[in-house]
């Protein structure tokens, strides 16, 4: 079960990290071209890759009109005659899992503090009907209004019951233009599911929480996050519209890092630059699905038996072996049995080395090469024959 984990966890710690990279390389660009909430839409994809438990086959149309590299290229080989011990194993595991829960009772601690400290120091806006009550209505009529002495900045937190608090001197510094955009960019957050991507992004970062590549984008996944939002409130609205809306998020504090909540003034200097490109039509919705779902099949998928079939030939079927003070006579048999008819000269030498060995899903004949010449052995391969001799 350990051996399993590890495996799951490192490429899964592989392939979320390549997509890390990738959307961190093509966020911007994707931005300016086809808008703040398709380049929100990439940071599902290493979410979807954590939620998977194996990669899916890759679609055939795929594989046929690529021009792939070859692969002994791209399939991994055996990089060492040695596996790690079921006690080293079990303390990698014993690791992981004491980091994953240290660091979720921190974040679910820090989360409970902080909504006891705005309960303490809030109370209920008696008058919310003053302010934007259309809005409410339009968006999530269940979303409670709060004044607080513990924020300096709106925002919006509560998975099952979302709650905006406001500042104490809200009313003073914001004209009711200006707290119209506030409340609807705070319900928005809300009608999105802003805050349940928050959550599960807190989730990722406590399974990888061993990865800094991880916590570093963390803050551009939730720039993108905002952008999105802002996109969504200002898709259809006129030049005007756009300038009161830049004064409103120019005006006011930048806010604290809250846990688990949402706040108007977060990332003010990207989203006041965006402010005239949030547009949107079906061209621009479709490229982006395009962009996301092509982008998730090359990196969320594998070529299964396509270039196994290419590759029998040359190196061998591919493999997975574990390997426990075995005769390397017998390996050496045993690799040959993936390759179809193969006579073994000189077999007689490997009699006397034993070794431990695991591969995993590697072509046979280039895990036994590896394995020979860490050992002091080498092969010469020839038609229907496998000739061992001493290195």
């Amino acid at each position: 079960m350990t051996d399993g984990m590890i495996d799951w966890l490192y490429q899964s710690t592989l392939d979320i990290s390549i997509l890390l990279v990738l959307i961190l390389l093509i966020r911007n660009p994707v931005r300016r071209l086809l808008g703040a909430h398709i380049s929100y839409w990439l940071w599902s994809l290493p979410l979807i890759r954590l939620l998977i438990s194996d990669k899916f086959d890759r679609p055939d149309v795929i594989t046929k009109h690529l021009k792939l590299p070859e692969s002994s290229d791209i399939i991994p080989v055996y990089s060492g005659p040695i596996q790690a011990s079921e006690a080293q194993t079990d303390v990698i595991v014993i690791i992981w899992l004491l980091g994953f829960a240290i660091w979720s009772v921190v974040k679910v601690t820090q989360a409970l503090k902080f909504k006891s400290l705005l309960l303490k120091h809030s109370e209920a806006l008696i008058n919310d009907q003053i302010i934007a009550a259309n809005l409410l209505e339009k968006f999530n009529p269940n979303v409670q209004t709060r004044l607080s002495s513990a924020v300096n900045g709106p925002l919006i937190t509560g998975l099952f019951k979302p709650t905006i608090y406001l500042p104490l001197n809200f009313f003073e510094i914001y004209d009711a233009n200006q707290r119209q955009f506030i409340f609807e960019h705070e319900l928005t957050h809300a009608k999105r599911l802003d805050i349940w991507a928050q959550f599960l992004g807190e989730i990722f970062k406590a399974v990888f929480w061993f990865n800094p590549l991880v916590h570093f984008t963390w803050t551009k996944f939730q720039q993108d996050q905002e952008l999105a939002c802002d996109h969504q409130v200002l898709k259809h609205a006129d030049l005007k519209t756009r300038l009161n809306y830049g004064k409103t998020l120019k005006q006011g504090f930048g806010a604290l890092l809250t846990p688990n909540s949402l706040t108007f003034f977060n990332h003010k200097h990207e989203r006041f630059i965006m402010l005239s490109k949030h547009k949107t039509n079906m061209f621009i919705n479709l490229s982006g699905f395009v962009l996301v779902t092509t982008i998730g099949l090359l990196i969320l998928t594998k070529t299964g038996i396509t270039f196994a079939e290419k590759s029998i030939e040359k190196n061998g079927g591919i493999v997975s072996f574990k390997f426990n003070d075995i005769p390397l006579s017998d390996i050496a048999t045993l690799m040959s049995y993936a390759n179809q008819d193969v006579n073994l000269t000189n077999l007689n030498l490997l009699q006397d080395t034993k070794v431990t060995a695991y591969a995993s899903n590697v072509h046979s004949y280039d895990f036994l090469q590896q394995l020979l010449e860490d050992n002091g052995f080498k092969v010469e391969r020839k038609v229907g024959n496998w000739e061992f001799s001493k290195l």
